[in-house]
């Protein structure tokens, strides 16, 4: 209905206040969301926090802890860290339900890092891999058909394994086909918004780009 209620909050105690907090139940600027519905856990990327939490939503409570957390070894600290294990400003996350893969964009590491949650989750976990670097340690802004330019939304097609990633700043969205798994570094397989991989110019027309930051795929009729 119009102007309905929300049922419950999480990231705070109620529905008034509006606190940053950087602790289990807290949340620190959230900016991407995504819901596995198998097993009925949220994942949340909190960009500030820099890191992602998880919820299990099974059932839910007003202000209720995360279970666990990934980017940081703990639920309080807020580093950021262009490691293996750390995340700078992450800005989005989506799931390869299959294979059970969490993807996780960072603005500011230019980078899209991927997590096997295959068998379970543990505080401040590994990535698997890396796109958009050749390494856990490199940051530089690419555009090129490896590199990444401030990448903020993301999103999977489990239907055809491909990773759909928007540039801000580079103005365009890069896809990269998995059928063959992931690789660090990996070529982007096309580009939307630019006429090649190089090119960064904006623009307002049917086939350009200016800033692009969330994404969406329709899997049912091959729509993004």
């Amino acid at each position: 209905t119009d102007g309905e209620n929300a049922i419950n909050v999480l990231g705070q105690v109620n529905f008034v206040t509006a606190t940053a907090a950087t602790t289990q139940a807290g949340m620190n600027v959230p900016t991407g969301a995504y819901y596995d519905s198998t097993r009925g856990y949220l994942f949340v990327a909190q960009n500030t926090g820099n890191r992602v939490t998880v919820y299990d939503v099974n059932t839910i409570t007003n202000g209720e802890n995360a279970i666990n957390v990934i980017g940081q070894p703990d639920f309080t600290t807020t580093t950021a860290a262009t490691t293996q294990a750390g995340m700078n400003i992450p800005y989005d996350v989506t799931y390869d339900t299959t294979n059970k893969i969490l993807f996780v964009s960072q603005d500011a590491g230019n980078r899209v890092t991927t997590y096997n949650l295959s068998t379970g989750i543990t505080n401040g976990q590994n990535a698997t891999n890396v796109i958009g670097q050749s390494n856990f340690t490199n940051t530089a802004l690419g555009n090129t058909q490896t590199g990444l330019n401030a990448p903020r939304g993301i999103d999977y097609d489990n239907t055809h394994k491909i990773l759909y990633v928007s540039q801000v700043t580079g103005n365009r969205i890069t896809s990269y086909n998995l059928n063959s798994g992931i690789t660090d570094g990996m070529n982007a397989a096309n580009v939307l918004g630019q006429s090649n991989f190089t090119s960064i110019t904006a623009g307002t027309t049917q086939s350009t780009l200016s800033g692009p930051t969330g994404i969406v795929v329709d899997e049912a009729n091959n729509r993004l």
